[in-house]
């Protein structure tokens, strides 16, 4: 998973440098909007810590929640060249796993969904800038909003049982960046990074985690 983040965060990073040709935008307040796309960590390993069952392989239990894409806006104030202060949302719905299985000798099917919204303060630093091209690091904390869904039935005997939690987590993020300006207001760029969230979702301890690739356009007001 992390080989496949890196390897689709390189490519766009190419993609952007080739892009630009114009004065990058200095300072003052900025408006983002972009689309993310989030590559799951959330597994087994995750689902033994909410059941407390640490022998999922034998009861024929392999979830592995799949990867979702998303919505992010960010408002950023850069009072200089290199360094920015960002509020950062995140919206991933359906992060789903899907599994069946076999319980007292009866097939059961398992839906699994979390939806995740997120909303951090980062702070970035942009240490390198090669003409319209700026490279940044970037980190910070916030909160996080975890709503889970599981769906559980039984064919043969036509049972259905089912069961919703919703909580607010900490959570933060790391990460590294590339931006390339087409003016002196408007800023294009991709960003990586891997989010994490701290703490338990209802009653489950729940250990979130995963990979984030956003690309969007940055509106600057100067």
């Amino acid at each position: 998973m992390a080989r496949r983040f890196v390897g689709v965060l390189a490519g766009l990073v190419v993609i952007l440098g080739l892009g630009g040709g114009a004065a990058l935008a200095e300072g003052g307040f900025y408006l983002g909007i972009g689309g993310s796309y989030a590559f799951s960590e959330i597994d087994n390993d995750t689902l033994a810590d909410l059941t407390g069952i640490s022998d999922l392989e034998d009861l024929d239990i392999n979830i592995d929640f799949g990867d979702t894409y998303g919505f992010n806006a960010r408002l950023g104030w850069r009072p200089l060249d290199f360094f920015a202060l960002e509020l950062n949302f995140d919206y991933l719905p359906g992060f789903d796993a899907g599994n069946a299985l076999t319980l007292f000798d009866l097939p059961v099917s398992v839906d699994t969904s979390l939806d995740i919204m997120t909303l951090m303060l980062d702070a970035k630093l942009i240490p390198l800038r090669l003409g319209p091209v700026e490279f940044s690091i970037f980190g910070g904390l916030g909160g996080m909003k975890a709503d889970l869904d599981l769906n559980a039935s039984s064919p043969l005997r036509g049972e259905r049982a089912a069961a919703s939690t919703s909580d607010t987590l900490l959570c933060g993020e790391l990460g590294i960046g590339v931006g390339v300006a087409l003016g002196q207001h408007i800023n294009v760029g991709v960003e990586g990074s891997y989010v994490g969230g701290f703490g338990d979702v209802g009653d489950y301890n729940y250990g979130i985690g995963y990979f984030l690739i956003t690309g969007g356009i940055n509106f600057y007001f100067q």
